[in-house]
């Protein structure tokens, strides 16, 4: 993980108050000036459970520890603080605008007929077909396309020769936007959706920095079958 990647501001703004725990990140802080870098070892269990408030990732052992280097920048002021935080929303106000706007763009420029979810996602379909819809539980076999706006494909089962499997309904397999918008088909369908970010890759991209943060994508999705667990 690193704030370099997670905002436009490459930094993360943190109110100070006490130590969540012994040997914690906050006592580290504690020991900083503005402009200092430090490297700080911290105990993998509380830094995840009483800090960060998610459990301890599977890659991490438990008793592991976690290596964190920290450049200090600032030291705010309450007042000061405030101000940056209005300032930070300001920044994902303007950048959510940038982002409906090209999604617009991409609407008026294709005139493609696409229709809006509640959830802010936009569906076409290409063919139904005559199956029945995913339940909790189904595994599920599809091919796919991801695309950006201008066309490029990011992803592509079709390139790889190889269609996707997963479980609906269990976490982490795929994101929220691909889950909603298979939701919506049935087996042998065809469709089209476009995913704002927040639904797709977010405010981090993808994992494989193909995707960058913040970025809308476009997945031609067909559903080839289910089967019971």
């Amino acid at each position: 993980m690193d704030t370099y990647s997670m905002n436009d501001i490459g930094m993360v703004v943190l109110p100070f108050n006490h130590s969540s725990f012994e040997g914690s990140f906050e006592e580290g802080l504690s020991t900083m000036n503005e402009g200092d870098s430090v490297s700080f070892l911290v105990n993998a269990e509380p830094l995840f459970s009483q800090f960060l408030k998610a459990k301890l990732p599977l890659f991490i052992k438990p008793g592991g520890l976690v290596k964190m280097d920290v450049k200090l920048h600032n030291i705010f002021t309450q007042a000061e603080y405030e101000t940056e935080l209005k300032r930070y929303a300001s920044i994902i106000e303007d950048r959510d605008i940038e982002e409906q706007r090209k999604i617009q763009l991409f609407m008026d420029t294709t005139k493609a007929g696409y229709s809006k979810l509640a959830n802010g996602m936009y569906y076409l379909p290409i063919s139904q077909g005559s199956g029945n819809r995913p339940e909790q539980g189904n595994v599920i076999k599809i091919n796919y396309t991801g695309t950006f706006f201008n066309g490029k494909i990011f992803e592509s089962t079709y390139e790889r020769g190889q269609a996707m499997e997963y479980i609906c309904g269990e976490q982490g397999q795929v994101i929220k936007g691909l889950e909603s918008a298979i939701s919506l088909m049935n087996e042998g369908a065809k469709a089209k959706f476009i995913i704002p970010s927040h639904l797709a890759y977010g405010e981090e991209g993808s994992s494989t920095g193909i995707v960058p943060p913040y970025t809308t994508v476009i997945y031609e999705i067909e559903l080839l079958n289910l089967t019971k667990k």
